[in-house]
């Protein structure tokens, strides 16, 4: 298998969306990953995308899940799918996140405005 950078990142992308999925379980606890679901908070984390926009996903049918209790679960594989999808890698929100940033947060968050370069702001008039 040749192991070009898309390769490796998708390999990447996929093994933390398991180890994400599954911390919450018991250690000894057996699962099919067929049938481990995820709150779209998990799936928020797992895509580095906002909690909300996973829920209008879901809403305009971009991404299933399911209603349970107020809130949707989404089936892990149904979240990975999603990953490997052109919509989700062209989509403009991710196209390859950086090892750093696939495994300590979204990507999307701007700096703080503090720490954005431009002119040092004048004095309050």
């Amino acid at each position: 298998m040749e192991k070009d950078a898309d390769t490796l990142a998708v390999a990447l992308d996929y093994g933390r969306a398991i180890l994400l999925a599954l911390a919450p379980l018991p250690e000894d606890e057996e699962v099919e990953l067929a049938d481990v679901t995820v709150s779209t908070a998990t799936a928020a984390r797992i895509l580095s995308l906002h909690v909300e926009y996973v829920r209008e996903l879901i809403r305009r049918n971009v991404l299933r899940g399911t209603k349970h209790n107020n809130e949707y679960a989404v089936k892990l594989t149904d979240v990975m799918d999603f990953m490997s999808s052109s919509r989700y890698r062209a989509g403009g929100w991710v196209v390859r996140p950086s090892t750093a940033a696939a495994m300590f947060g979204p990507i999307w968050q701007w700096p703080r405005a503090d720490l954005r370069p431009g002119p040092e702001p004048g004095p309050a008039v």
